[in-house]
């Protein structure tokens, strides 16, 4: 019985042993199945990636994707479709930035000393502008300092001919009594020959 316990024994370890390997086989056989499948889902999804918006995917690539595609596999499980797609959308992004970029740099770039030039013809201009009304001002001041020196010589030529009316006046009045005073002597002296000539009689 002993004998035959142990070729029981014997036999169950070899069993088991077997068991061990086609696990350890299977266990490969899994990985293998899982590397290939995760390898098919990648290549779909890079290829799905490739071909959104424009293809940039390899004939090679293409002919592999679209074989793994009639097999069935989608590439919705990988995550390797964001790479070109992310790629993709930086390169579009970066060519329409330099297209945004370019013209407003060269516009800059060729204005920049327009616009100095542009800048320092305005503060010239504000300079003479200003000059122009300082001098609009002091014309204005100049006119109305005319303006008053004008009507202050009018009332000084109205006030010098009233006085040379008034002297012309008192001319006549002295040339009149002057005139009274000689007839007053001339009677006066008559008067004094005819008190001579009563005298003498």
């Amino acid at each position: 019985m002993l004998v035959a316990g142990c070729g029981v024994q014997n036999a169950l370890d070899g069993r088991n042993a077997k068991i061990v390997e086609l696990q350890i086989a299977l266990h490969e056989q899994q990985g293998v199945r899982a590397a290939e499948l995760a390898y098919a889902e990648r290549q779909v999804g890079i290829y799905r990636g490739c071909t959104v918006l424009f293809n940039v995917c390899s004939a090679e690539t293409t002919q592999v994707a679209q074989e793994l595609i009639k097999k069935g596999f989608t590439g919705d499980s990988s995550a390797w479709w964001w790479v070109p797609v992310i790629g993709k959308l930086a390169a579009l992004g970066a060519f329409l930035g330099g297209l945004l970029w370019l013209p407003l740099h060269f516009f800059a770039r060729f204005t920049r000393p327009a616009k100095r030039k542009v800048d320092a013809a305005k503060k010239l201009i504000a300079g003479l502008d200003e000059k122009v009304n300082d001098a609009n001002r002091k014309r204005t001041q100049t006119l109305q300092q005319n303006s008053a020196m004008k009507r202050e010589l009018e009332r000084l030529s109205t006030e010098i001919n009233e006085r040379k009316k008034q002297l012309a006046a008192t001319d006549f009045a002295v040339s009149q009594a002057q005139a009274n005073l000689n007839e007053a002597k001339v009677e006066l002296q008559q008067v004094g020959r005819l008190k001579e000539n009563f005298r003498k009689f």
